[in-house]
């Protein structure tokens, strides 16, 4: 080699010189160029990670990026999510930041179920892999404890008291277990995404700071409110501009008017409504003589609602006359009114509750402020998504469950076919090809054959190929435009192998667990785009996994028109088969093209043609039994949308597309 090297001097040398300094030991590679990119702030929600229910919970962590130069560059931002010392969870997501004004960029973390404390981390990269920042650790605290309370309060202005009441709120409660989080946040870093709700149980909004949301954040506190969140709108001193602000307008639509204003008000006895129903005996919360509230305190009361609220807190105080002589009325005066929206409610304080922040108020804002947040202690806000990873059809899971077990009628004919050929099926062959003799070798050997189909049948039912299941339900309350849209996918897995899951739309893709067994880091990145990926989810031999993907979608009206007995089909999708709940008669409807009518005739309710459809589609649990919950119409949908894609060979086995339009 040195002979030949001597030939070529100056390349070899050059080659030697080179491969010299790649072995040389401890030289470490060259850093990356610097990024022209840094983070001018990170904002963590570290009150609300100290009061975590046992399930689980998402976390949103704000990131400020700017451009230290006129070029624009990619950066990657990674939360990783640890417990005892092992990566629970890894998000990954990229965001271009351009140059002029600041990139506003949100990443969410995924704390796992069960108790104990978890370690968040946060990571910005450049395109280059060199390190802009590194934020936390931060700890998430996760309780078994049923009575917590999460809240997010939305001002410019985050110092002082931010707690809508005086002191602990359990101290007027009676609830001494009550584990209680008040948290700020400016709106321009509420989060972008549906997820970054999922640890709150109610966001009051005080200052909604005009023009300084982006239509992602608009969209998604929308979102959670319709899967179950709850949202405040509190007015500040004696100005009602919350209410004519886009994020107002967003939630309530034509629900919000113009605020009716009324000065020197002073509450009186406090009163419970429900269901919209002013009853000619609401509840008593409690009266001003037990609350002490002072006499030269009053308040301007701005009440914006022109629908009638599901929910209601009044006062009462003075007494006006009646129609008949000598009798008298209360006039109940609105002090906080909630409108459902989906599975949700959208709530107005019509008094500006901080502005006489007293020892004299105290027991009367505890008050108001406990019959407001009741109704979430213990559930909250977290329903939102937790309700999208449960089914909505009950038997979903066994719909999921691929059926591949040889069935005992096949064993039973396959072991009856083995006696009847070895037996005096395979005697009376030989004896008539008079070869009887060759019953020695030829018996062992149709035993072999014959073993080697059942086991090749037994396999082969088992499964030989990685096949997939998908079913989508979109269900949508009537009277709204917004629906819900679950997507549930099964992945039978022929060998052990790992898999990326895809979604190019929604709000959440995960996997779904049977046991704490299955359980395994979860991997999850989100492209410019918005596209969600799942990577590296490893399933064994013969092993099932199930996705869940849930997203909020506008459908810009009612997807199934119902008008007395015609149905039009407004969805952009064909229906294959319908049913419409009319009266107390269940009706099917045949398909339906896109802006397809139908006219469908009256029939009393049939059991059978109910238990027909179900039978069909092999789902029973569609809530069309008598009571509860019952859609007024069920539709299976031609669907060609992309809900998951699946990297690797994969067979669709099965695909069902449903849509409940609810009561």
């Amino acid at each position: 080699m040195l002979r030949a090297c001597t030939r070529g001097a100056p390349a070899c040398a050059l080659a030697v010189l080179l491969a010299s300094r790649a072995a040389a030991p401890g030289q470490e590679p060259p850093a990356p160029p610097p990024s022209t990119v840094e983070v001018t702030e990170v904002h963590f929600p570290e009150a609300i990670a100290r009061n975590l229910p046992g399930r689980g919970a998402w976390l949103p962590a704000y990131v400020e990026l700017k451009a230290a130069r006129g070029q624009a560059e990619t950066v990657a931002i990674e939360a990783t999510v640890e417990k005892d010392r092992d990566v629970t969870y890894r998000e990954t997501l990229r965001f271009e930041v351009a140059p002029g004004a600041p990139r506003r960029a949100w990443v969410y973390f995924r704390v796992s179920p069960g108790e104990g404390i978890q370690t968040l981390r946060l990571e910005a990269r450049s395109a280059a892999g060199a390190v802009i920042h590194r934020g936390g650790p931060w700890q998430a605290f996760v309780a078994s404890q049923a009575a917590r309370l999460s809240m997010l309060v939305v001002l410019e202005k985050t110092g002082g008291d931010i707690e809508p009441w005086p002191g602990q709120l359990s101290s007027a409660s009676g609830a001494s277990d009550l584990s209680e989080e008040v948290a700020a946040c400016q709106a321009r870093k509420l989060p972008d995404s549906v997820r970054g709700y999922h640890g709150l149980d109610m966001v009051v909004i005080r200052d909604p700071a005009a023009g300084s949301l982006e239509p992602a954040q608009l969209e998604a506190l929308r979102s959670w409110v319709y899967l179950g969140g709850r949202v405040v709108l509190a007015p500040s001193g004696r100005s009602g501009e919350i209410f004519e602000s886009p994020l107002a307008r967003a939630l309530l639509g034509d629900a919000l008017g113009e605020p009716q204003v009324e000065h020197g008000f002073v509450p009186g006895d406090l009163y419970w409504i429900d269901a919209g129903e002013r009853s000619a005996s609401p509840q008593t919360l409690a009266s001003r003589q037990d609350l002490e509230i002072p006499g030269d305190i009053s308040y301007t009361r701005l009440d914006p609602l022109r629908a009638r609220p599901a929910r209601e807190i009044a006062s009462a105080q003075d007494a006006a006359r009646g129609d008949e002589p000598g009798e008298t009325r209360r006039v109940f005066r609105r002090i906080y009114g909630e409108v459902g929206v989906g599975r949700g409610g959208v709530g107005v304080l019509t008094i500006d509750d901080q502005a006489h922040r007293t020892a004299g108020t105290q027991d009367f804002l505890k008050a108001l402020w406990w019959r407001i947040v009741r109704f979430g202690i213990g559930e909250g806000g977290g329903r939102a998504l937790e309700g999208a990873a449960r089914t909505v059809v009950p038997e979903l899971a066994e719909a999921l469950k691929e059926k591949r077990d040889v069935g005992v009628g096949v064993m039973v004919g396959l072991i009856g076919g083995y006696l009847a050929v070895v037996g005096p099926g395979l005697f009376l062959v030989l004896k008539r090809l008079r070869r009887l003799p060759a019953v020695i070798w030829a018996e062992p050997l149709l035993v072999v054959v014959y073993l080697a189909i059942i086991f090749a049948t037994a396999y082969v039912t088992k499964g030989v190929l990685t096949t997939t299941r998908l079913h989508t339900f979109i269900s949508q309350r009537a009277g709204e435009s917004l629906a819900l849209r679950e997507s549930y996918l099964s992945i039978f897995s022929a060998a052990e192998s790992h898999y990326r899951v895809t979604s190019p739309r929604g709000s959440m893709l995960l996997p779904l667990y049977k046991n704490t067994g299955e359980e395994q880091p979860v991997r999850l990145s989100r492209q410019p785009s918005g596209e969600l990926s799942l990577a590296d989810h490893k399933l064994a031999h013969w092993q099932e996994g199930h996705f869940v993907n849930a997203g909020v979608v506008d459908l810009g009206g009612p997807g199934v028109e119902l008008d007395d007995l015609r149905v039009t089909n407004r969805l952009d999708h064909r229906i294959e088969e319908g049913l419409y709940r009319y009266q107390n008669a269940y009706l099917l409807v045949p398909a339906l093209e896109p802006g397809g009518s139908v006219e469908v005739k009256p029939a009393p309710a049939d059991e059978k043609t109910l238990e027909g459809f179900k039978r069909r589609w092999r789902l029973s649990g569609l809530g069309l039994g008598q009571g509860g919950d019952r859609p007024l119409f069920a539709a299976y949908l031609s669907r060609s949308e992309e809900d998951f894609r699946v990297d690797g060979r994969t067979t669709l086995r099965e695909r069902r597309d449903l849509y409940l339009l609810y009561d």
